[in-house]
């Protein structure tokens, strides 16, 4: 439990010390006084393009895109498969890839194979009706799918 909090530090130090990198650069560029307006803003999307490169940038806009999924799933909407996956796919990452939702589960430190491999959901993937799947029902699972992943990753951080 200390080595997934120490972990889960040790994450959030990264991240910082990124940040801090990237204004500190920016600053020392911006003092020099060799920068004009313009230059000053492609260095910025310069700098902003190498940092959501980085793994840690990546983690969190998919986290982010799960956390409104799951807020718009508390109220009440179901979400379109086909919007969600354009925005997940912007980060590389795919609604239906169940390898990833147990990487992903098990990098949130949930690593009890049975726990994952019972799941609901999870099997619900492994599974096919006659070969055809509703596409309702796909919307549901997809919804259900996103709140079990957060509810997984909140129940981890508060710990």
């Amino acid at each position: 439990m200390n080595e997934m909090m120490k972990e889960v530090e040790e994450k959030e130090m990264n991240k910082r010390k990124i940040k801090e990198n990237m204004k500190k650069e920016w600053n020392e560029r911006k003092e020099s006084g060799d920068i004009l307006m313009r230059e000053e803003e492609r260095i910025k999307e310069e700098i902003e393009t190498q940092y959501s490169t980085t793994p840690n940038y990546q983690e969190n806009k998919i986290y982010n895109i799960i956390k409104e999924g799951y807020q718009r799933i508390k109220k009440g909407e179901i979400i379109n498969e086909k919007e969600y996956q354009e925005e997940t796919k912007k980060c590389g990452w795919s609604v239906g890839s169940d390898l990833t939702i147990i990487s992903m589960i098990k990098k949130y430190g949930i690593c009890n194979k049975k726990e994952i491999y019972h799941n609901p959901i999870i099997q619900y993937q492994l599974e096919e009706i006659n070969g055809i799947r509703n596409e309702e029902c796909c919307q549901k699972v997809i919804s259900e799918r996103i709140k079990y992943i957060v509810e997984l990753i909140t129940i981890k951080c508060k710990l």
